[in-house]
């Protein structure tokens, strides 16, 4: 809690992943968050609205944090007592060897998935087990099917979830985005990030419907999570906010907003993982040459090495780091999403020009005479759908609590089960501190990863 922002850190039992919820006051642009919450909130409102049909999964779902854990029973049970009630449903989904073929197919054909929404909010996660729930707790839960892959597992391949000797319940293994194109996600990962293709399907029969998607899977350098990309059509999601009208508002607002890479940050660059180069040399700076190179949009600062944590220092002493800086690129992806990318950069002259973080997180006006830009107002989205009676009934509720308590107290619920026994306690103390405002959206990295809500 600081003077112009406000988050909230989770860091994860047997891991150092972390959850991270920032609320900043940068300038939103041509979407406002709680207007992002209100869409994905009448998404799911609807997808779940009939409970004699079939789950209507949306486009939208696809956006979310997956953890692998060994039983889905102790969460299923934690959610159905939890207040207030948290939406969520199951999807079987297939296994097979080109999946991964590390894994023994033969046994394991079935994989069982709840994903959960955090209501009034855009924050969803996803919990993986190869077990079936147990007959009760199967039952209780509504379920879809899926041939889309929702995680290959390839990067855990020196040490998978089930195999640790700390004998993990929890363990992080993939973030996913919904985009307009995935191919354009698989050039930028290639040869921006260069980043490995660990998997991809091109028209896989995705649910009860046979609606079809594409999604490929990528590796970055050095990580344990694998980012995965998911294409749709456009009519597969619920009203007219479709995820490309989403897209096209985020790279506006970026593009409108940063000026250059020193100058111009909205609230939408809050919404992105985390990524860590300390002990990759070179990496960030043919990251740096690459986003130059494309014409990416990008912002850059610095940090000075004697502020560094612990950790940070213990990685740039591996690879015999003299320097006095280091760097920080926030990075646009071709689907308006953000990455931030810490590491070391051996440019000359650019620790000139870029600028420290402000430790209240507060905005400064740029230096040199450079001026942020600003939205054409006659631009910003106005939402003009007609919602469902139930949906919109259940939307004025929940904006309503959310103006008193705020979306983080619903996060610290969803993830209660999470910290079941060593946790729960700071976390419930750690979202009270912020339900009084409006929160951010999503983080993850290398070695010290997390993900921003």
């Amino acid at each position: 809690q600081g003077m112009c922002a406000y988050q909230c850190k989770l860091e994860l039992p047997f891991t150092c992943f972390k959850l991270h919820a920032p609320q900043t006051a940068y300038d939103e642009g041509l979407l406002s968050i709680a207007m992002l919450e209100q869409k994905v909130s009448a998404k799911w409102q609807h997808a779940l609205s009939d409970a004699t049909a079939a789950v209507q999964y949306d486009a939208f779902f696809d956006t979310n944090i997956a953890f692998w854990v060994q039983s889905l029973d102790e969460y299923i049970a934690h959610w159905q007592a939890s207040t207030p009630d948290l939406e969520y449903f199951g999807i079987e989904w297939s296994w097979s060897e080109a999946i991964n073929a590390d894994i023994d197919s033969t046994s394991t054909t079935t994989v069982y998935s709840i994903l959960v929404h955090s209501p009034s909010s855009a924050a969803m996660f996803e919990f993986i087990s190869f077990a079936k729930p147990s007959t009760a707790l199967y039952a209780a839960v509504r379920w879809t099917t899926s041939e889309l892959p929702r995680a290959t597992f390839r990067l855990q391949r020196d040490g998978y979830p089930w195999h640790r000797e700390d004998a993990a319940t929890i363990v992080p293994v993939r973030i996913s985005h919904a985009v307009a194109d995935v191919d354009a996600m698989r050039d930028f990962y290639s040869n921006v990030l260069f980043a490995t293709e660990l998997y991809s399907a091109a028209a896989a029969v995705d649910d009860d419907e046979g609606a079809q998607a594409k999604t490929v899977f990528m590796g970055l350098s050095g990580t344990r999570i694998e980012l995965q990309f998911v294409e749709r059509a456009e009519s597969a999601t619920y009203g007219s906010f479709t995820v490309k009208l989403l897209q096209d508002l985020l790279m506006e607002t970026h593009d409108s907003i940063i000026v250059s890479p020193y100058c111009g940050q909205d609230r939408w660059m809050d919404n992105h993982y985390a990524y860590s180069t300390w002990a990759i040399p070179d990496l960030m700076d043919k990251v740096y040459d690459a986003l130059v190179e494309n014409d990416i949009k990008y912002k850059l600062g610095l940090s000075n090495y004697d502020h560094s944590s612990v950790y940070t220092k213990a990685q740039l002493d591996q690879i015999g780091f003299d320097g006095e800086f280091t760097y920080g690129l926030w990075i646009v992806e071709p689907d308006g999403q953000a990455i931030q990318i810490a590491g070391v950069l051996s440019k000359p002259g650019i620790a000139k020009w870029a600028s420290f973080g402000d430790p209240q997180w507060c905005p400064h006006e740029c230096d040199y005479g450079l001026v942020a830009g600003t939205v054409d107002p006659s631009k910003v989205y106005v939402d003009d759908e007609e919602y469902e009676e139930t949906v919109l009934v259940a939307t004025v509720l929940l904006n309503v609590k959310h103006s008193a308590y705020d979306t983080q107290y619903v996060v610290g619920v969803v993830l209660g089960a999470v910290c079941v026994s060593l946790m729960i306690g700071a976390l419930y103390y750690c979202m009270s501190r912020i339900r009084r405002r409006k929160n951010g959206r999503y983080h993850s990295g290398g070695d010290e990863e997390y993900i921003t809500l």
